[in-house]
C-alpha cells in the first residue's frame, strides 16, 4: 500500500511539472510572437472603410504614406509614426532634387519625416510610384507602385483606414518647386479665401492632367506644369501661374463690371475652374475670375498617335467652338519634332 501511494504521488508531481512546462512554453510563444510585431496597433483598427471615389490632396497623401508605411515599413513607417504624433509634411519638389530615373509626370511628392528619402511621383500611367533612401546623387530604391484605388482596398483589408483618415486631418501640402510663388495647402488653407469675393473653395484638377507638359511655338518652348489645384507655365518670356477654385456665378454677375483694384489685386491669381464636354471628352474649362468677355481656357488629356506610338496630349483650346490653341507633349524634344502635327480628331482654326 505504502508503495502504491508513493507512485500515485510520483505521477501527480509529473503531470503538475508537465503542465507547468506546458504553460511556460506557451507563455514564452505569446512573448515570441508578440516581440516579433513590428508595426502599433493602431495601424491595424478594422473598424473603418475607406471608399474610393475623388479624393482632396490631403486626403490622397495620407492614403498614399499609410498604405507605404503597412506595406513596405522601414523609413516610410518611421516617418508615419512622427507624423502620428504631430503632422503629415508633404513637400513638391523638382524631379532634378533625386536622382531618379523616371520622375513620371514630372513633380517628386517628398514626405517629411526624421527619415529623409521617402518620395512617390505620379507615373505616365497613373500609379503612384513609391522610393526610399532617395537623395540628388542616389536614387534609392523603388519599393513598388499602385493605383490610390488598389492603396484604398489594401488599406481597408489590412485594417489602416482609420489612421488613413486621421492623417487626411493634419496633411500640410508644400509647394517647393522652383518657380513656385507660394506654399500650397494644409487642409486649412482653403478656409483663408473661402467665401471671399465669390470663392466657394479649391478646384480639384483630375489626376490624369497634372504633370509637366511643354508645347512649341516657331520653336519657343513653353513649359506647363499642372499640380491638384494650379497651371504654371513659362517660357523665355513670362513666368505665370494660377490657382483654380469654385466661383459663385452669382457673386460674380454682380462684380465684374468695373471691379476696385483691391478687388483685382486679391484676385490677380485666381481662375475659376469647372468640368466640361467638349465633343465627347472632359475637359478643365478656366476663366478669368473677373472675366465678363471670351470663351476662357480648357484643358484635356487625349491619346494619340506621336512619332508612331500612342501616348497623351495635352490639348489647350479657347474660343467658341473650343479650337485648339496647343498641343502639349511629354518632352520639350516631342513638343519642337511635332510642332506642325495635327491629329484627325481635333478641331483647328
Amino acid at each position: 500500500m505504502k508503495k502504491t501511494r508513493t507512485i500515485l504521488m510520483l505521477g501527480a508531481c509529473t503531470l503538475l511539472l508537465a503542465a507547468c512546462g506546458s504553460n511556460q512554453a506557451s507563455s514564452k510563444s505569446t512573448t515570441s510572437s508578440s516581440s516579433q510585431t513590428s508595426q502599433p496597433s493602431y495601424l491595424t483598427s478594422k473598424s473603418q472603410k475607406l471608399k474610393t471615389g475623388e479624393k482632396t490632396p490631403q486626403e490622397s497623401v495620407a492614403i498614399i504614406t499609410t498604405y507605404a508605411a503597412k506595406k513596405y515599413g522601414g523609413d516610410w513607417l518611421t516617418n508615419l509614426k512622427q507624423a502620428k504624433r504631430g503632422r503629415l509634411t508633404v513637400n513638391l519638389q523638382d524631379p532634378e532634387n533625386y536622382a531618379i530615373k523616371d520622375p513620371g509626370q514630372g513633380v517628386v511628392y517628398q514626405v517629411n519625416g526624421k527619415k529623409a528619402g521617402t518620395i512617390y511621383v505620379l507615373g505616365k500611367d497613373s500609379d503612384f510610384y513609391l522610393y526610399t533612401k532617395t537623395t540628388k546623387s542616389n536614387g534609392g530604391k523603388q519599393l513598388g507602385h499602385a493605383s490610390i484605388d488598389q492603396m484604398i482596398t489594401y488599406i481597408n483589408q489590412k485594417g489602416g483606414a482609420k489612421l488613413a483618415k486621421q492623417l487626411a486631418t493634419k496633411a500640410t501640402i508644400n509647394d517647393q518647386r522652383s518657380g513656385s510663388e507660394s506654399s500650397t495647402s494644409s487642409s486649412t488653407k482653403s478656409t483663408v479665401t473661402t467665401g471671399k469675393y465669390g470663392n466657394l473653395g479649391t478646384f480639384t484638377i483630375p489626376a490624369d492632367l497634372r504633370g509637366t507638359w511643354y508645347t512649341s511655338v516657331d520653336g519657343k518652348i513653353t513649359k506647363y506644369v499642372i499640380t491638384d489645384h494650379q497651371i504654371s507655365w513659362s517660357n523665355d518670356d513670362e513666368n505665370e501661374s494660377m490657382t483654380l477654385y469654385k466661383q459663385d456665378e452669382t457673386w460674380l454677375g454682380d462684380h465684374n463690371t468695373n471691379p476696385g483694384q483691391s478687388l483685382v489685386d486679391a484676385t490677380k491669381n485666381w481662375s475659376s475652374g469647372k468640368l466640361v464636354n467638349i465633343r465627347g471628352d472632359q475637359a478643365v474649362h478656366t476663366y478669368g475670375w473677373l472675366q465678363n468677355a471670351g470663351a476662357g481656357e480648357n484643358y484635356a488629356v487625349k491619346t494619340e498617335t506621336v512619332d508612331g506610338h500612342q501616348q497623351k496630349v495635352l490639348v489647350i483650346s479657347g474660343g467658341a467652338e473650343a479650337w485648339v490653341d496647343g498641343i502639349g507633349y511629354q518632352s520639350p524634344t516631342t513638343a519642337q519634332n511635332n510642332e506642325d502635327t495635327e491629329f484627325d480628331d481635333l478641331e483647328y482654326r
